[in-house]
Order: C-alpha cells, then sequence, then structure tokens
C-alpha cells in the first residue's frame, strides 16, 4: 500500500456526501499536472522494506506523526464496510494509521477487485474516508453500502479511445 499525503494553506476539507459518481477517465488525468505543482517532498525514515520500497518500524511511524496535512491519498488490500480499508502487511498499516492521525481527508485508490475484500490489518475504518476511486467493476452491493455510510464513492469509466490503441 502506498500514501501520499498533502498539505495546503488552506487547511478546508469539504464535507461529505453520500453517492455514487461515475466519470470517464479523461476527466481524471487534469489531475495529475496539479500534483505536479507541489514544492515539498517529505521522505519517511525507517527500515525500507525491498518488495515495496516503503519504509516501516517505530521511526517511521515517529516521522509521519510529525506532520498535519489536508488529504491523504492512500491504497488499499482491501475495501468494506464491515473492516473499512486494510492492509497486508502490519506494520505499514501501522505507519499509515499513524499518518492518517492528523489528516484533514483521506482519498482511498482502489480497483474494484479490492471491494468486499478484508486484509490483515485494517488502515483507517470507512467512516474516516471521504473518498474512494474505483473502476466499475466493484461490486455494486459493497458500493451502495459505502456510499450509505457517507463515503463518496467515483466509479472511473476507462477511456476507451485509449485502450483500442493500447490493445
Amino acid at each position: 500500500m502506498t500514501a501520499a499525503m498533502i498539505s495546503t494553506p488552506t487547511g478546508s476539507a469539504p464535507g461529505k456526501a453520500t453517492r455514487v459518481k461515475k466519470i470517464d477517465q479523461a476527466r481524471v488525468e487534469p489531475i495529475g499536472a496539479e500534483m505536479t505543482a507541489l514544492k515539498i517532498v517529505a521522505s519517511t525514515a525507517g527500515m525500507v522494506r525491498q518488495d515495496e520500497l516503503s519504509c516501516v518500524g517505530p521511526a517511521a511511524v515517529e516521522c509521519v506523526q510529525r506532520y498535519n496535512t489536508d488529504v491523504a491519498v492512500i491504497g488499499a488490500a482491501g475495501v468494506s464496510v464491515r473492516r473499512g480499508i486494510t492492509d497486508l502487511d502490519d506494520q505499514e498499516a501501522g505507519v499509515i494509521r499513524a499518518a492518517l492521525e492528523k489528516t484533514e481527508r483521506i482519498i482511498v485508490l482502489a480497483d474494484g477487485s479490492k471491494f468486499g475484500d478484508v486484509a490483515l490489518s485494517t488502515v483507517v475504518p470507512i467512516n474516516r474516508v471521504s473518498a474512494i476511486v474505483t473502476d466499475p467493476s466493484a461490486d455494486p452491493v459493497e458500493v451502495e453500502r459505502i456510499a450509505g455510510e457517507g463515503v463518496e464513492v467515483i466509479l472511473v469509466e476507462p477511456d476507451k479511445a485509449k485502450a483500442r490503441a493500447n490493445g
């Protein structure tokens, strides 16, 4: 699981929505351009996991606890109403949990295959998540349950023109 923390001077966080949005991939690409405008990159301490190149352990936890962030963007091994956002590695989940303690808004990026799955370690309960971005393969029943908890679920339709060109 990877995470990106974004801090802006405003500190404002929009309220939670209770709906499911469908958008096409072409509308998502401009977000990347905005992300490249970030001027500060912070790296954590700790032991580096060779398979994921992520930092774990007490030093990594202590490092991320220092920062206040407006938005955290995280991945997930599992997404469910029952257990929230879960990860396969307990140490990595611990670092992400620590980082999320001082963030205003949590956005989860997870492909549809993760919906309804529960991995080893809970990272964050579903009611703390502001939005989940996924694809249309997500289980529609689980999507509705999650939306019913006040989480905005954004279903991104693949860009069919790009798929044909790459296909």
